[in-house]
């Protein structure tokens, strides 16, 4: 405890300290109330203008890789892909420097019978969630250049095309499961 007062500069300013007295407690005083409204006021009124601006781009959730038995050359990656922008964007290339070749695929039943078709082509509208799951769409990753069992994690890298031609380019660690 202090026994006599002083003065303390901090990123909010002075502050002047003095000898606490029973039953005072300064967060309540007065002087510190206003002194943090002042400076605390504008930074949350900006708070929700950067959030915004930062959700414009496009998020990868929950990114994660299953392996398949041994001596099986393809594994899975299943993810949430998020558009929280404006404008549509098409996913271009998808590619990591562990595999060979990474597609995007969809399991579907024909005839009681569970198949893989490519999908060529995704495109994310504004604002859409797409959830690539196991027994849904999900990225078929082949020919291993590195041992995936070695590592934690993987890198895998997308492009995602803007309708005036521009791209953006996501990493993302991919957890081995």
């Amino acid at each position: 405890m202090l026994s006599e007062g002083g003065k303390k500069s901090t990123f909010l300013g002075t502050i002047t300290t003095r000898a606490p007295r029973t039953g005072d407690n300064p967060a309540f005083d007065s002087h510190f109330l206003r002194t943090m409204h002042r400076r605390l006021l504008p930074l949350l009124l900006i708070a929700p203008l950067l959030a915004c601006c930062f959700q414009s781009e496009p998020q990868i959730l929950n990114p994660y890789i299953v392996l398949p038995p041994p001596r099986m050359q393809m594994a899975a990656a299943y993810f949430e892909l998020i558009n929280p922008g404006k404008e549509s964007l098409r996913l271009g290339r998808i590619q990591s420097p562990g595999f060979k070749s990474i597609e995007i695929h969809r399991s579907v039943i024909e005839k009681g019978i569970s198949r893989m078709r490519r999908i060529p082509t995704l495109e994310l509208q504004p604002g859409q969630r797409v959830q690539f799951e196991p027994g849904g769409m999900h990225l078929m990753l082949s020919g291993y250049r590195k041992d995936p069992t070695e590592y934690l994690t993987f890198p895998i890298c997308f492009e995602l095309l803007k309708a005036d031609g521009s791209s953006v380019w996501l990493e993302r660690q991919f957890e081995i499961r």
